[in-house]
């Protein structure tokens, strides 16, 4: 990947007529939706008002349903306007960046890492009821096929005769071939036993059957962030050697939110829980500021950056 001042320097050079165009569109439509937004505002709230000398205020939950109702409209005409702005930056600028960084990638707006995938992982045992994904960057870096996207995974439960959605994984979900062979299944998952129960922590790990069995490393520090399942204690030393441990601390920090790991069938899996969309761009923030190009191009640096920091172009004697 080229350097980020490289890529910031593409993004304002070669791209900034089409991005002059684009923070027009995004102020016609941010001023489209404060003006049309704040009518709605006043309409609803002079017919709340109505509503409550009506019912002398005791109609607590008609009350309550009106102001939901605001909000869920308010909500729904940004996101349509969103919507619109959004598909134009990312077939006329995104896409060219991502070309420039590397033109063995490709990129799909609407595409995502599929369900099969996401689900050989095996990063996430509970079962899906909603899988949703977006901005599928794919392609082969060297030796190396990747791919990875952004994802929001759900699953339901009933509750009061109501259907509660729950988060499984909301992030970017990355997948490419690992540069060792692989046998069995290796799980690295963040250890928040440890961190909430000290050595207490050690007994709860040792009790989850779900990911096989608990191995040992001799890594402090990387034993202070993660926990480590697999089916062959060593297999996973094998993977797992102090200097790639290293690595995946560095991925850690440069990330700073919970990361997962996976190892099986020659590729590596890892989930980056961000909990948001990466790759959105918002109506109230200019195409023109540094910080907004910035976090895309870290982003996109980060998912890219795997393949040198793990070195999954060094093939080993054993594996082509």
């Amino acid at each position: 990947m080229p350097p980020k001042s490289d890529v910031y320097e593409y993004y304002y050079r070669e791209l900034f007529p089409a991005i002059e165009e684009l923070e027009q569109k995004r102020l016609e439509l941010k001023n489209r939706f404060l003006t049309y937004g704040s009518l709605f505002a006043v309409l609803a709230a002079m017919a709340l008002i109505s509503l409550l000398k009506r019912a002398d205020g005791t109609n607590l939950e008609g009350i309550v349903f009106a102001v939901a109702a605001v909000a869920g409209v308010l909500g729904f005409g940004y996101r349509y306007l969103q919507k619109r702005f959004q598909k134009q930056f990312k077939t006329r600028i995104f896409e060219r960046l991502i070309t420039f960084i590397d033109p063995g990638l490709h990129y799909m707006p609407e595409g995502s890492v599929s369900r099969r995938r996401f689900e050989k992982s095996q990063i996430f045992k509970q079962n899906i009821d909603r899988y949703r994904g977006n901005d599928h960057i794919f392609g082969k870096l060297g030796k190396t096929q990747l791919e990875f996207s952004d994802l929001y995974v759900q699953y339901k439960t009933r509750q009061k005769n109501k259907t509660v959605w729950h988060t499984v994984f909301r992030g970017i979900f990355f997948t490419a071939g690992f540069k060792k062979h692989t046998k069995g299944e290796l799980f690295v998952l963040p250890d928040s036993a440890e961190r909430l129960f000290g050595t207490l922590g050690g007994f709860f790990q040792s009790i989850n059957k779900a990911y096989g069995d608990l191995i040992r490393l001799d890594h402090p520090e990387f034993e202070k962030h993660f926990v480590v399942y697999g089916d062959d204690q060593i297999h996973a030393r094998y993977i797992l050697t102090h200097t790639f441990m290293e690595q995946i601390l560095h991925l850690r920090r440069q990330a700073g939110v919970p990361i997962y790991l996976s190892f099986n069938d020659g590729q590596v899996y890892i989930a980056i829980s961000y909990g948001k969309d990466s790759f959105e761009p918002g109506l109230f923030h200019s195409l023109k500021e540094f910080g907004f190009i910035r976090e895309f191009v870290e982003v996109l640096q980060l998912c890219i950056g795997v393949v040198e920091q793990f070195e999954l172009n060094k093939r080993l004697w054993s594996k082509e």
